[in-house]
């Protein structure tokens, strides 16, 4: 697998998703080019997106994936979690119908062709329409069991979504252009260390990959954004890195020269993003209590 110029080459696509590149999170991984998974679920790390709904307060979303993620936790521990898996559909239909459901960056633009690692497995498709009509009351009471058993939503009309933590390849090269740009806009002195994290992941690295963990902070459960800069001193990630550059593999030039010009680079700035929520409001919930198997890994 190589990447000229921010197509990945040697990889076909066997799924679809939807990268809302208004995130910034969402936007530096995209032109990363790899999407990380939230590290299985050691040390209480999740994906960006259950990070996201927790930053909104969304506590009616919060109830309908406690619910869920106790029927997992106790029938289907193979299944992968909600909380850190990432979501993708197996098949463009379903991720064309999915522009139906409303949901907050599922617009055209957004859906990109994806390279799940280790493919995505027939048997791995849920029917996200459970999900959909959850909040309606109108859905059996087995209803969280038919979700992870992949029963179809009685409609006829399944969208079907898959719950991963394989390493996931973007292949469009138009949305990884708008990522960078928007960086760029907003970010500016980032982009060295966002060109040094896409080479990186050329070459199997996860340097310049943004994740988050919850932590137990007192009385309140607590978010940390962290970049990844584990491979900074590694000499064997170092002569890779070197050895892609000598190979001539394209570098964006103006992206490294602007670390160049500040005689410095920056890094993101991931404390806007974070948020602590009281344990008070999540007891009731008991979504983080005792969590084991793929969720988040602490006690309340």
């Amino acid at each position: 697998m190589t990447d000229e110029g921010g197509k990945l080459k040697g990889l076909e696509t066997n799924a679809w998703a939807y990268l809302n590149i208004t995130h910034p999170i969402c936007a530096w991984a995209t032109y990363r080019g790899v999407l990380v998974p939230a590290e299985n679920g050691a040390h209480g790390f999740v994906s960006v997106w259950t990070a996201g709904r927790l930053h909104k307060g969304d506590f009616e979303w919060l109830a309908i994936e406690a619910e869920l993620e106790e029927v997992r936790r106790r029938h289907y521990p193979h299944r992968v979690s909600r909380l850190i898996g990432m979501y993708v559909f197996p098949d463009l239909t379903s991720a064309e119908r999915a522009l139906s459901l409303n949901v907050k960056g599922f617009t055209q633009e957004y859906v990109s062709e994806i390279y799940v690692d280790g493919d995505v497995g027939t048997d791995a498709a849920l029917d996200s329409n459970w999900i959909t009509f959850a909040d309606k009351g109108e859905l059996p009471g087995d209803w969280h069991h038919r979700y992870w058993t992949g029963v179809p939503f009685p409609d006829g009309n399944p969208i079907w979504e898959a719950l991963i933590t394989n390493r996931t390849y973007v292949l469009g090269t138009d949305i990884r252009e708008r990522a960078y740009r928007i960086i760029e806009k907003y970010m500016p002195s980032t982009l060295p260390i966002l060109e040094i994290g896409r080479l990186s992941a050329v070459v199997g690295s996860d340097l310049g990959n943004i994740a988050c963990r919850l932590f137990d902070d007192g009385d309140y459960v607590a978010s940390q954004h962290l970049l990844d800069m584990r491979d900074a001193n590694n000499p064997a990630f170092l002569k890779r890195l070197e050895e892609l550059q000598a190979s001539g593999h394209p570098v964006r030039r103006e992206a490294i020269d602007v670390g160049a010009e500040q005689g410095t680079f920056g890094t993101p700035d991931l404390g806007r993003m974070e948020f602590r929520i009281a344990k008070d409001e999540l007891l009731g919930l008991g979504i983080f209590s005792q969590l084991t198997g793929n969720g988040a890994k602490f006690t309340l």
